[in-house]
C-alpha cells in the first residue's frame, strides 16, 4: 500500500478573509466563560439560542421566511408523575395537510436544550421536509435520574403518535 503521507498538510490553509471578518464582528474570538456545571451553563445557552433565533426570523434577518411557520405550545403528562413534557409544535400554515409528524428531540447529552433550544433546526425541518415538527423539551439531568429524561422521551413521542394516528413518525 502506498504511503498517504503526501496527503497530510504541513500547515493549515489560510481561514477565508470573510470568516476572519464575521469572527470579529460577532466577537467570536473573545475568551468563551466557563461554568462549574451543566446546570450553570443551561439558562446562559437557552437565552443564546432564544437571542439567535429571533434575530435570524426578523424581517431584517438572513432567515426572515421561516418566519411564516406557526409554533404551538403543547404538552404530554408524564406516565412516571404527571409532569407536564413541553412540546412545540412547527407546522407550515400553507401546507396544513402534512402526513408527516417528526418528534424532535434536542442533543445535549440529557444534560442541556429545551424544547425551543433548537428551533431554527425544526423550522428548517418544516421548511424542507413539508412536516409538522414536535420539539420535545424532556427534562434534563442531574435534576432528575437520565430514565426520566428517557421517560418523558417515550411519553412525548407516545402522545405525539396518539395525536396524529395516521401520520408517518419520524424521530
Amino acid at each position: 500500500m502506498d504511503s498517504l503521507s503526501h496527503l497530510i498538510l504541513k500547515q493549515p490553509p489560510p481561514l477565508d478573509p470573510e470568516w476572519l471578518q464575521h469572527e470579529e464582528a460577532a466577537n467570536l474570538r473573545a475568551p468563551k466563560q466557563t461554568y462549574a456545571s451543566p446546570l450553570d451553563r443551561q439558562p446562559v445557552y437557552a437565552e443564546e439560542r432564544r437571542r439567535t433565533t429571533a434575530d435570524m426570523l426578523a424581517p431584517s434577518g438572513p432567515l426572515h421566511h421561516l418566519a411564516r411557520i406557526s409554533k404551538a405550545q403543547l404538552t404530554a403528562p408524564s406516565t412516571l408523575d404527571a409532569f407536564p413534557i413541553p412540546i412545540l409544535r412547527f407546522s407550515d400554515p400553507q401546507n396544513a395537510t402534512s402526513d408527516v409528524a417528526v418528534v424532535y428531540f434536542h442533543g445535549g447529552g440529557l444534560c442541556v436544550g429545551e424544547a425551543d433550544s433548537e428551533e431554527l433546526s425544526c423550522r428548517w425541518i418544516v421548511d424542507g421536509v413539508r412536516a409538522t415538527v414536535y420539539s420535545v423539551g424532556y427534562r434534563l439531568m442531574p435534576g432528575v435520574p437520565a430514565a426520566t429524561c428517557v421517560r418523558d422521551a417515550v411519553d412525548a413521542f407516545m402522545y405525539v403518535r396518539a395525536l396524529v394516528p395516521e401520520a408517518r413518525v419520524v424521530v
